[in-house]
């Protein structure tokens, strides 16, 4: 990536890390560099369009081609309407969130969250710093990663930060792949529970995920079934067959 073009990413993020608009000053503070510069920068987007500025608070925000660029990007990426009834069917089912994931290079990036609501459901944007994280960190992005295909699974191994972790991982994936879903517990009464859509090459274009905040042992094996039954369903709507898939 070129240095302006980091640069420009840089700004884009630390305005957009704040809702209610940002300063010049706290921009340049964060990526540290020269005040004036940052100024010029954040007025040029503001003539572009890109960026509100507010004359009062002197304060900085994303304008709605923000919006609409984000718009278009992710469309091609969320489920389609078959798969959202799906996913709002086992919200309802389970009365905890359901999470529709995608794998974006070496990130694990949470699209949409569905909760019941009453005898209904809600379907909402996963937005914020919390609906990207990197790969090895979830067990979204391991259950994605170990039905990628096998050039990019090894890959992202090899980019892992050590050769032991790089083992711990592929030992990981491996056991992922072999039942065919992943599961992390973080405490006592907090679960996930993860399955891949399989597309027909029977690699992965998406997950579906529960999150259990009251967890009990007695869900699991129920949780569990109606989740991959979601997938299984999911993956051969997106063309998967067992007997075609490598």
């Amino acid at each position: 990536m070129s240095v302006a073009v980091h640069r420009i990413s840089e700004v884009l993020d630390a305005v957009a890390s704040n809702p209610q608009g940002t300063t010049a000053s706290e921009v340049a503070s964060k990526l540290n560099v020269g005040r004036q510069a940052t100024v010029r920068l954040l007025d040029s987007m503001v003539l572009e369009g890109i960026a509100k500025k507010d004359e009062l608070t002197r304060r900085y925000r994303l304008s709605l081609k923000a919006y609409e660029w984000g718009s278009r990007a992710v469309a091609p990426f969320l489920p389609p309407f078959y798969l959202r009834q799906e996913l709002a069917n086992l919200a309802r089912e389970v009365r905890h969130p359901v999470f529709y994931c995608i794998l974006d290079a070496s990130d694990v990036v949470t699209l949409e969250r569905t909760d019941a609501l009453g005898d209904g459901s809600v379907t909402v944007p996963n937005s914020g710093r919390v609906a990207r994280t990197h790969w090895s960190q979830s067990p979204w992005g391991k259950a994605l990663v170990a039905f990628a295909p096998p050039e990019a699974r090894e890959r992202l191994l090899v980019q892992s930060k050590s050769a032991e972790q790089g083992h711990e991982l592929t030992a990981e994936l491996e056991s992922i792949r072999r039942q065919g879903y992943a599961e992390h517990q973080t405490t006592a009464d907090r679960m996930t529970m993860v399955a891949p859509i399989l597309n027909g090459e029977g690699f992965t274009s998406g997950a579906i995920a529960i999150g259990i905040n009251n967890y009990s042992p007695d869900l699991h094996d129920d949780f569990l079934r109606r989740l991959l039954s979601v997938a299984t369903r999911a993956s051969y709507d997106a063309g998967y067959s067992p007997v075609l898939a490598h």
